[in-house]
Protein backbone atom coordinates (compact mmCIF):
# COMPACT_ATOMS: atom_id res chain seq x y z
CA UNK A 1 0.00 0.00 0.00
CA UNK A 2 1.30 3.10 -0.78
CA UNK A 3 0.68 6.04 1.78
CA UNK A 4 3.20 8.69 1.22
CA UNK A 5 2.52 12.11 1.44
CA UNK A 6 1.39 12.57 -2.49
CA UNK A 7 -0.41 8.97 -2.36
CA UNK A 8 -3.81 8.92 -3.95
CA UNK A 9 -6.12 7.89 -1.94
CA UNK A 10 -9.67 9.31 -3.74
CA UNK A 11 -11.81 12.54 -4.93
CA UNK A 12 -14.68 14.32 -3.45
CA UNK A 13 -17.10 16.75 -4.70
CA UNK A 14 -17.90 19.76 -1.90
CA UNK A 15 -19.87 23.33 -2.66
CA UNK A 16 -20.58 25.76 -0.78
CA UNK A 17 -23.67 27.72 -1.06
CA UNK A 18 -24.60 31.54 0.57
CA UNK A 19 -28.19 32.91 0.25
CA UNK A 20 -28.95 36.31 2.00
CA UNK A 21 -32.92 36.33 3.38
CA UNK A 22 -35.18 39.22 4.60
CA UNK A 23 -32.11 41.20 3.71
CA UNK A 24 -30.64 40.62 7.59
CA UNK A 25 -30.01 37.15 7.30
CA UNK A 26 -27.76 35.01 5.60
CA UNK A 27 -27.66 30.95 5.37
CA UNK A 28 -24.16 29.54 4.57
CA UNK A 29 -23.70 26.00 3.75
CA UNK A 30 -19.73 25.24 3.69
CA UNK A 31 -18.59 21.97 2.57
CA UNK A 32 -21.50 20.12 1.84
CA UNK A 33 -20.69 16.87 -0.71
CA UNK A 34 -19.13 13.31 -0.55
CA UNK A 35 -15.67 11.94 -0.54
CA UNK A 36 -14.69 8.53 -2.38
CA UNK A 37 -12.24 6.26 -1.14
CA UNK A 38 -10.79 4.35 -3.92
CA UNK A 39 -7.18 3.15 -2.32
CA UNK A 40 -5.00 3.35 0.30
CA UNK A 41 -8.31 3.20 2.64
CA UNK A 42 -9.02 0.76 4.90
CA UNK A 43 -12.40 -0.80 5.41
CA UNK A 44 -14.17 -2.47 8.17
CA UNK A 45 -17.80 -3.59 8.59
CA UNK A 46 -18.83 -3.76 11.99
CA UNK A 47 -21.54 -5.69 13.21
CA UNK A 48 -23.89 -4.04 15.21
CA UNK A 49 -24.69 -6.74 17.64
CA UNK A 50 -21.28 -7.71 19.67
CA UNK A 51 -20.88 -9.92 22.50
CA UNK A 52 -16.97 -9.45 24.59
CA UNK A 53 -16.29 -12.45 27.26
CA UNK A 54 -13.00 -11.19 27.95
CA UNK A 55 -9.47 -11.63 27.37
CA UNK A 56 -7.99 -14.70 28.80
CA UNK A 57 -4.68 -14.79 29.94
CA UNK A 58 -2.61 -17.48 31.38
CA UNK A 59 -0.46 -15.95 33.69
CA UNK A 60 -0.93 -11.94 35.08
CA UNK A 61 2.30 -12.11 36.55
CA UNK A 62 4.20 -13.25 32.91
CA UNK A 63 2.87 -11.16 30.18
CA UNK A 64 4.32 -11.36 26.64
CA UNK A 65 5.11 -8.07 24.96
CA UNK A 66 2.24 -9.34 22.41
CA UNK A 67 -0.15 -11.07 24.07
CA UNK A 68 -2.83 -8.25 24.99
CA UNK A 69 -2.25 -7.07 21.70
CA UNK A 70 -2.50 -10.26 19.73
CA UNK A 71 -6.00 -11.15 21.66
CA UNK A 72 -7.15 -7.40 21.19
CA UNK A 73 -6.43 -7.87 17.35
CA UNK A 74 -8.90 -11.45 17.77
CA UNK A 75 -11.69 -9.01 19.02
CA UNK A 76 -11.41 -6.73 15.72
CA UNK A 77 -13.29 -6.75 12.97
CA UNK A 78 -10.78 -7.71 9.77
CA UNK A 79 -10.46 -4.65 7.51
CA UNK A 80 -9.95 -5.06 3.83
CA UNK A 81 -8.74 -2.56 0.65
CA UNK A 82 -11.94 -1.49 -0.74
CA UNK A 83 -13.47 1.68 -2.16
CA UNK A 84 -16.24 3.50 0.15
CA UNK A 85 -18.05 7.04 0.18
CA UNK A 86 -18.33 9.18 2.99
CA UNK A 87 -20.22 12.66 3.18
CA UNK A 88 -18.09 15.70 4.17
CA UNK A 89 -18.39 17.46 7.32
CA UNK A 90 -20.89 19.94 6.51
CA UNK A 91 -21.42 23.62 8.05
CA UNK A 92 -24.90 25.08 8.65
CA UNK A 93 -24.68 28.44 9.58
CA UNK A 94 -27.32 31.32 9.96
CA UNK A 95 -25.91 35.05 10.67
CA UNK A 96 -27.09 38.37 10.98
CA UNK A 97 -25.40 40.16 8.13
CA UNK A 98 -23.33 43.09 8.40
CA UNK A 99 -24.55 46.92 7.09
CA UNK A 100 -21.38 48.48 6.00
CA UNK A 101 -23.38 52.17 6.56
CA UNK A 102 -23.82 51.57 10.26
CA UNK A 103 -21.27 52.19 12.75
CA UNK A 104 -21.99 49.87 15.53
CA UNK A 105 -24.13 46.95 14.95
CA UNK A 106 -24.69 43.61 16.72
CA UNK A 107 -23.87 40.70 15.45
CA UNK A 108 -25.50 37.21 16.09
CA UNK A 109 -25.84 33.74 14.98
CA UNK A 110 -25.88 29.72 15.24
CA UNK A 111 -23.79 27.01 13.33
CA UNK A 112 -23.74 23.24 13.56
CA UNK A 113 -21.35 20.89 11.82
CA UNK A 114 -22.88 17.44 10.95
CA UNK A 115 -21.10 13.95 11.20
CA UNK A 116 -19.23 15.46 14.09
CA UNK A 117 -19.13 15.65 17.69
CA UNK A 118 -19.65 19.36 17.37
CA UNK A 119 -22.51 20.70 20.19
CA UNK A 120 -24.42 23.25 18.22
CA UNK A 121 -22.92 27.05 18.74
CA UNK A 122 -24.47 30.42 19.29
CA UNK A 123 -22.72 33.51 19.16
CA UNK A 124 -23.70 37.00 20.23
CA UNK A 125 -21.67 40.45 20.47
CA UNK A 126 -20.49 43.39 18.00
CA UNK A 127 -19.12 44.69 14.94
CA UNK A 128 -17.09 48.13 14.75
CA UNK A 129 -16.42 50.02 11.88
CA UNK A 130 -14.32 53.63 11.95
CA UNK A 131 -15.86 57.02 10.44
CA UNK A 132 -13.28 56.04 7.38
CA UNK A 133 -14.97 52.57 6.65
CA UNK A 134 -11.13 51.37 6.56
CA UNK A 135 -10.85 49.58 10.03
CA UNK A 136 -13.50 47.32 11.74
CA UNK A 137 -13.87 45.59 14.86
CA UNK A 138 -15.45 42.72 16.22
CA UNK A 139 -16.10 41.35 19.76
CA UNK A 140 -18.38 38.39 20.21
CA UNK A 141 -19.63 35.12 23.22
CA UNK A 142 -20.04 31.72 22.35
CA UNK A 143 -21.20 29.08 23.76
CA UNK A 144 -21.15 24.83 21.92
CA UNK A 145 -19.03 23.91 19.49
CA UNK A 146 -16.10 21.81 20.29
CA UNK A 147 -15.55 23.87 23.87
CA UNK A 148 -18.22 25.67 26.07
CA UNK A 149 -18.02 29.58 26.90
CA UNK A 150 -15.46 31.38 24.65
CA UNK A 151 -15.15 34.71 23.52
CA UNK A 152 -13.85 36.22 19.97
CA UNK A 153 -12.25 38.95 18.81
CA UNK A 154 -11.28 40.44 15.27
CA UNK A 155 -9.91 43.44 13.77
CA UNK A 156 -10.35 44.26 10.09
CA UNK A 157 -8.55 46.70 7.32
CA UNK A 158 -10.67 47.08 4.48
CA UNK A 159 -9.24 49.38 1.54
CA UNK A 160 -10.14 49.59 -2.15
CA UNK A 161 -9.24 46.68 -3.39
CA UNK A 162 -7.80 44.83 0.17
CA UNK A 163 -9.33 43.10 2.88
CA UNK A 164 -7.13 41.70 5.96
CA UNK A 165 -7.42 40.79 9.12
CA UNK A 166 -6.05 38.69 12.37
CA UNK A 167 -9.00 36.91 14.37
CA UNK A 168 -9.69 34.57 16.88
CA UNK A 169 -12.28 32.32 17.60
CA UNK A 170 -11.00 31.77 21.66
CA UNK A 171 -9.55 34.60 23.20
CA UNK A 172 -10.09 32.42 27.17
CA UNK A 173 -7.83 29.54 24.81
CA UNK A 174 -4.72 31.98 24.41
CA UNK A 175 -4.77 33.49 28.08
CA UNK A 176 -5.83 30.97 29.89
CA UNK A 177 -4.25 27.26 30.06
CA UNK A 178 -7.90 25.95 31.29
CA UNK A 179 -9.11 27.19 27.69
CA UNK A 180 -9.06 25.06 24.80
CA UNK A 181 -9.05 26.33 20.70
CA UNK A 182 -5.93 29.25 20.41
CA UNK A 183 -5.57 29.72 16.91
CA UNK A 184 -5.12 32.95 15.45
CA UNK A 185 -6.30 33.15 11.98
CA UNK A 186 -4.80 35.92 9.14
CA UNK A 187 -6.78 36.68 6.18
CA UNK A 188 -6.19 38.61 3.11
CA UNK A 189 -8.42 39.37 0.51
CA UNK A 190 -8.26 41.31 -3.30
CA UNK A 191 -11.14 42.17 -5.18
CA UNK A 192 -10.69 42.30 -9.02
Amino acid sequence: MNTGFFSFSGAGLGIDFRHVFLKTYALNITNFGFTIWKRNAEYSDVQKNYIFNGIEIDNLLNIGDNEIEDNARDLLPETENKAFVTMLPAIFRIDKTLDFKRKWQPIYGIRYKMLSNYFPSAYAGFHYIDDSKIIGVTGALAYGGYTKLRATAGIYYNYKKVFAGITTSNLTGIFNKNGKGNGIGFYLFTKF
